[in-house]
């Protein structure tokens, strides 16, 4: 569901009476993101696929990220995404590679404006269950920022940091400090830096919220190793 509002006092839907999707299983892990045009856009993902809908100018339309369907070998779960400054949307989600769940990848996905979901990439293998959605944030420059969860051993996981340019290839993996079991992040990009901020616990009941900024593609570091 959602409401939209002008002011933050009066709030209205559209056409669609304020539903974005409707569909029969378990619709989990939304995501939101809006691009310089002021049109949304809503991923999710349902019975193993992820989806996509985009606001029209009175209700949204629902598509397919990905089709290859729930299954025992592999399912597509917890999609993230971001929308760059020329209105090309860039999606990211966890894929699950055989039927027992040991493997996994983060796959990436970009959509320019006008044009169908391409470049299907695998990103990186985790190590074991991702267990977490990952993230992805862009900057003023169009440069994409990758944050996600894998396991380090039964009692730790780390958070982990990929990064790509405009016109290069994804550069990673840089793994960010390690706390303890470090789950959930965001990120977000500023002028080639990317501020991320991750979930830790240290202990039972003991939860902190970690902040790391990465020098990525900023002036003084392109072309070196990004630094934490």
């Amino acid at each position: 569901f959602y409401k939209r509002s002008n002011d933050g006092v009066k709030w209205t839907n559209g056409s669609d009476g304020g539903v974005v999707a409707s569909q029969s299983g378990n619709m989990i892990s939304p995501d939101v993101a809006v691009g310089s045009d002021n049109i949304a856009h809503v991923v999710w993902s349902v019975r193993g696929d992820a989806y996509v809908a985009d606001w029209n100018g009175t209700k949204f339309s629902v598509s397919a990220i990905t089709t290859d369907g729930a299954g025992n070998t592999t399912f597509d779960q917890d999609p993230a995404i971001t929308v760059d400054p020329q209105n090309t949307l860039h999606a990211v989600w966890r894929k699950k590679l055989n039927a027992d769940g040991t493997n996994w990848a983060i796959y990436y996905a970009r959509r320019p404006a006008g044009s169908g979901w391409q470049n299907y990439t695998s990103i990186s293998i985790t190590n074991g269950d991702a267990g977490y959605a990952p993230e992805i944030g862009s900057d003023q420059v169009g440069n994409l920022y990758v944050t996600y969860s894998t396991p380090v051993n039964a009692k730790q996981r780390q958070v982990i940091f990929w990064g790509k340019t405009p016109t290069g290839q994804w550069d990673g993996p840089l793994p960010l400090p390690l706390f303890g079991w470090d789950s959930r992040s965001a990120v977000t990009g500023s002028n080639g830096d990317a501020h991320i901020l991750y979930q830790t616990e240290q202990r039972s009941d003991q939860g902190e919220i970690r902040y790391v900024r990465v020098a990525f593609a900023s002036s003084a570091s392109i072309g070196a190793t990004p630094k934490i």
